[in-house]
């Protein structure tokens, strides 16, 4: 079963090298496509994976946070990238996690972020500073069981994280930031090269929760876009079958340091 990115169909409908990777991506990814998706062929749905490592239990998510509504929340929402080093708690960060893309139905199937055709090709991974209870490293989110398996242990991953997004201050003194890692043959076996464009919109969904959740909690969020991608990968352990998209930094904010500022 074919589970890495095929850049044949790319390559075989431009060769027109003048166009922009832009144009190129949009053009390709466009409907019709007039190939059968492994779906189309009976293929089987690829397997998800399951930790087989150190684990920790989160606790319920759904208790000890305040209650806001959402147009308080949506007023309040900004990009806050610099934080006072206070440790997150574990409850915190338990309901952080599970507001992005946990499980809220009967499945894992029914998550709190949308995800076309709910095949959820986003996993998230965090690379922990200070979170109370939560050792030094980088972990991997299982939102079927809501838990934690360890990565790699220990804060060299985490220097390394901050040397990989260009050293940007956000990332280096939070006491976590999350990233969303893509396994693209998720989308890609039902919707094709189209299942490409889902990718980057699932990764939006998740990310948008964070920081509404961030907020509801009183926390700062910052979404990181720029970072070396191999290195990243790299860093995260991730296999040949996944693709770093995106992460964002987490943090108690100093509010009066960035009032004067104009944050996004």
């Amino acid at each position: 079963m074919p589970q890495t990115m095929d850049l044949s169909v790319f390559e075989r409908r431009f060769s027109d090298m003048d166009q922009t990777a832009g144009q190129i991506f949009i053009d390709a990814t466009k409907y019709p496509d007039l190939e059968k998706t492994d779906a189309m062929l009976g293929l089987p749905e690829p397997d998800r994976p399951v930790p087989s490592g150190k684990i920790i239990m989160l606790p319920d998510p759904l208790k000890g946070h305040q209650t806001i509504d959402l147009t308080t929340l949506l007023l309040k929402r900004r990009s806050l990238r610099i934080y006072t080093g206070k440790s997150l708690t574990k409850e915190q960060l338990s309901y952080l996690l599970w507001a992005a893309q946990g499980v809220s139905g009967v499945s894992e199937s029914f998550r709190t972020a949308p995800s076309a055709g709910a095949l959820h090709p986003i996993d998230i991974y965090i690379a922990v500073q200070k979170v109370e209870d939560i050792p030094i490293g980088i972990w991997r989110y299982y939102p079927n069981g809501h838990l934690l398996e360890l990565i790699t242990e220990g804060p060299s991953p985490i220097a390394a994280l901050g040397k990989a997004c260009m050293m940007q201050p956000a990332v280096l003194r939070a006491p976590v930031v999350f990233c969303f890692a893509a396994t693209p043959y998720r989308t890609v076996w039902k919707y094709g090269v189209r299942g490409y464009r889902d990718l980057f919109l699932d990764a939006g969904h998740i990310c948008e929760n964070l920081y509404l959740a961030g907020t509801q909690e009183e926390l700062g969020i910052c979404a990181i876009g720029a970072f070396y991608d191999d290195e990243v990968h790299g860093v995260l352990g991730l296999s040949k079958d996944q693709v770093f998209l995106y992460a964002a930094a987490c943090g108690h904010p100093k509010i009066k340091e960035q009032q004067s500022k104009k944050e996004d």
